[in-house]
C-alpha cells in the first residue's frame, strides 16, 4: 500500500528543490501532495504535475479572514481558537489591512520578519522539572533530587496541590464543551468598540500617537504570529490528504508540519534550505532570537532533519543537539545530459567557439543591485579583454535596465548578453558550451558562508570549470573535485584575475569522461533522491541513524556572527 506524503511550502508551489524531492518520492511509489499558499487569497483547484498533486490554499489577509479560518477549522484546539480571536481583535483595533505577498524586490527584506520571541529550551526544561520536584517536597541539585527540610509541611502542601489539581481538572472537563460553544469573536468585539469610542474622544495629537502605538504593536504581533497563520491556512488541506509524513520546507512551515503531523498521527520532517539563525545580515537581534525560539521549540518533535551543506549540518547538530542531519544537496538531474542539445548558451548569445565565454546563472531582481554581484562581474569583464558574459537569469524590466546601464558605463555593452531561462531538464546540456561558470556571492552572513547553491552543482556536473567566491563549502567543493578556483568576490581585481586564470587552465579544470561521470554519480540528483527515499523509509519504520558521520576537523565551526572576516567584508562593502 502506497504511503501519503504532504510537502508544505511557503510560496505558490514554485520551488524547484521541493518539486525534485516530490518527484523522487513519486518514483518510489509515494502519493505526494504539495501544499502552497496563494497570494490571490483564493484556493485553486488541485493540479497534477509530474505525478505530484499541487494544492494552493488561500492566505489569511485580514482579521475577518482570520476569524473565518478559526471558526471553520475542524477540531481546532481551544488555545489556538483563543489565539486567533485575540490576534483578530488586535488587528481590528489597529485598523490594519494586510498585503499577503510582498512584491519580489521586497521578499528578502520581509522574509526574516515573521518570527516569535525566544525560549531557551534547556533552561525551560530545567525550570519545569525543578518546579515539579519542588511541589512534591523535593529540590533539584545538579543531577540529584534531595529531600527538602520541613518534610511534613511540604507533604501537606503537596496533598493540597493534588486536591486542587483534581478539582480544577474536573471543572475543566465539565466546562470544556461549553467553552467550545462560545463565540469568542463576539466577546472580543466589545473591547475593540470601547477602544474606538475612547480614541474618538481624545484630541487629534493624542489620538494619532495612540493609534501609532497600537498599529506598531499589531504589526509586531502579526510578524510573530505568521507561523501560526501558516498552520491555520494549511491544516484542513493536510487533514484531507491523510498523510503518513508531513514534510516542512524551510522554517516557515515547521510549526505547521509538526502540529498537523500530531493531529493526523503522522511523522514530521524538517527540510532546512538555509542556516536560519544567520539567514541574512539584515536580521536584528530580536528577529534572530525569534528564529532560534521557533526552531528550537518545534525541531525536537520532528522525526527527520534535512539540510543542504556540510557546514550547516554540523552547526545544526551542535546548536540544536541533533543526533542526525541528512545532507541532500540541491543538485541537478543528470539523466539525459549526454543527449545532443537542440540549443546551447553560445548559440543563444551569438558567441563563436573561439571566444571566451563566462556564464552567470541565477536570479537578478532589483534588490541585487545592493550586493553588487552583477556590477562587480561587469566591472571585472572590462578588465578581461575579449571575454563575454552571458547572464542566464530571471530578470525584471528594472534589473535589465540596470544591467544595460552598467554594461554601457564600463564600455562592455557588446560583450554582455542577457538570456532567458531554459527548462530545468535542458539546463546541463544548454550550459555545457560555456568556458567558465561564475558564482560570485560576498559572505555577508554565515548562511552565505556555508552555502552550497544549485549553481555550483549545475556548473560542475555540466563539465564547466568554476570560478567561485571563497566561501567555506564552495571552496572545499571545487578544491576536492579539482574543477575550479575560489576568489575574493569583494574585489573586482580578484574577480577579473580568477576569470583569466580559470580560462587559461580550462583543460585542467574541465571534468569530462570518467571523471565527470563519477562526479555526477556522487553529487547528481539521482544520488540525492536515493538518500531522501532512504530517510523516508527509516522515518516510517521508526528508525533514526545514531550519528551524522561528519568529520569535525574537516568541517570546522565558525563562531556566530561570522568572525573577523565577515566584519571586514561588511566594512569593505560599506
Amino acid at each position: 500500500m502506497s504511503k501519503n506524503a504532504v510537502m508544505l511550502v511557503v510560496n505558490d508551489g514554485n520551488d524547484v528543490r521541493a518539486h525534485k524531492e516530490a518527484i523522487a518520492l513519486v518514483e518510489a511509489g509515494y502519493r505526494v501532495t504539495m501544499i502552497g499558499r496563494s497570494p490571490a487569497h483564493v484556493q485553486t483547484e488541485q493540479q497534477l504535475l509530474d505525478g505530484v498533486e499541487i494544492l494552493i490554499t488561500p492566505q489569511i489577509k485580514d482579521a475577518k479572514e482570520l476569524r473565518a479560518f478559526a471558526a471553520d477549522a475542524v477540531e481546532l484546539s481551544l488555545r489556538d481558537r483563543l489565539h486567533a480571536v485575540a490576534l483578530a481583535a488586535l488587528w481590528d483595533a489597529a485598523d490594519l489591512k494586510f498585503a499577503a505577498a510582498p512584491p519580489a524586490p521586497k521578499i528578502l527584506k520581509a522574509e526574516s520578519a515573521v518570527f516569535t520571541g525566544p525560549v531557551p529550551i534547556a533552561q525551560t526544561k530545567r525550570n519545569k522539572w525543578a518546579a515539579r520536584l519542588h511541589r512534591f517536597g523535593l529540590r533539584a541539585d545538579g543531577n540529584r533530587a534531595l529531600m527538602g527540610r520541613n518534610q511534613p509541611d511540604r507533604m501537606i502542601r503537596t496533598l493540597k496541590w493534588v486536591g486542587w489539581s483534581v478539582l480544577f481538572r474536573a471543572l475543566w472537563v465539565v466546562s470544556k464543551a461549553a467553552l467550545f460553544r462560545i463565540d469568542f469573536s463576539k466577546l472580543a468585539a466589545a473591547p475593540v468598540r470601547l477602544y474606538r469610542i475612547f480614541r474618538r474622544l481624545l484630541p487629534a495629537p493624542l489620538r494619532a500617537r495612540l493609534q501609532a502605538k497600537v498599529v506598531g504593536m499589531a504589526n509586531r504581533r502579526r510578524a510573530k504570529a505568521n507561523f501560526f497563520l501558516y498552520y491555520l491556512e494549511s491544516r484542513d488541506a493536510v487533514r484531507a490528504a491523510k498523510p503518513d509524513i508531513v514534510h516542512a520546507h524551510d522554517l516557515y512551515m515547521l510549526r505547521a508540519a509538526v502540529k498537523t503531523a500530531k493531529e493526523n498521527s503522522a511523522k514530521a520532517i524538517y527540510d532546512a534550505h538555509e542556516f536560519e539563525r544567520h539567514r541574512s545580515h539584515r536580521l536584528t537581534d530580536e528577529q534572530r532570537s525569534v528564529i532560534i525560539d521557533e526552531e528550537e521549540r518545534f525541531i525536537k518533535d520532528v522525526d527527520g532533519v534535512i539540510t543542504v551543506s556540510d557546514s550547516i549540518a554540523a552547526e545544526m547538530s551542535r546548536l540544536l543537539n541533533l543526533r542526525h542531519v541528512e545532507l541532500i544537496y540541491n543538485s541537478p538531474v543528470t539523466e539525459g545530459f549526454y543527449q545532443p542539445p537542440f540549443r546551447n548558451v553560445r548559440v543563444a548569445a551569438g558567441v563563436g567557439p573561439a571566444t571566451p565565454l563566462a556564464l552567470f546563472v541565477g536570479k537578478v531582481y532589483d534588490i541585487h543591485r545592493h550586493d553588487h554581484r552583477v556590477d562587480h562581474l561587469i566591472q571585472a569583464l572590462a578588465q578581461t579583454p575579449d571575454m563575454h558574459l552571458a547572464l542566464l537569469s530571471i530578470t525584471t524590466p528594472a534589473s535589465r535596465d540596470q544591467i544595460t546601464n552598467w554594461a554601457q558605463k564600463y564600455h562592455v555593452a557588446d560583450r554582455v548578453h542577457i538570456l532567458d531561462p531554459v527548462p530545468y531538464k535542458e539546463l546541463l546540456s544548454y550550459i555545457h558550451a560555456a568556458d567558465i561558470g561564475v558564482y560570485s556571492m560576498p559572505a555577508r552572513c554565515l548562511n552565505i558562508e556555508y552555502s552550497m547553491p544549485n549553481k555550483l552543482f549545475e556548473y560542475a556536473l555540466a563539465g564547466v570549470p568554476l570560478a567561485v567566491s571563497n566561501l567555506t563549502d564552495a571552496t572545499r567543493f571545487v578544491t576536492e573535485l579539482g574543477c575550479g578556483e575560489p576568489f575574493d568576490s569583494w574585489s573586482v581585481r580578484a574577480t577579473a584575475d580568477a576569470l583569466m586564470r580559470v580560462y587559461e587552465n580550462c583543460d585542467r579544470y574541465t571534468m569530462d569522461g570518467e571523471r565527470l561521470r563519477a562526479a555526477q554519480a556522487a553529487y547528481g540528483w539521482e544520488a540525492q533522491g536515493a538518500k531522501l527515499r532512504r530517510l523516508y523509509a527509516a522515518v516510517l519504520a521508526g528508525e533514526r541513524p545514531a550519528h551524522n558521520g561528519l568529520d569535525e576537523k574537516r568541517y570546522p565551526v565558525v563562531p556566530p556572527g561570522g568572525g573577523e572576516r565577515e566584519d571586514l567584508a561588511i566594512q569593505a562593502a560599506e
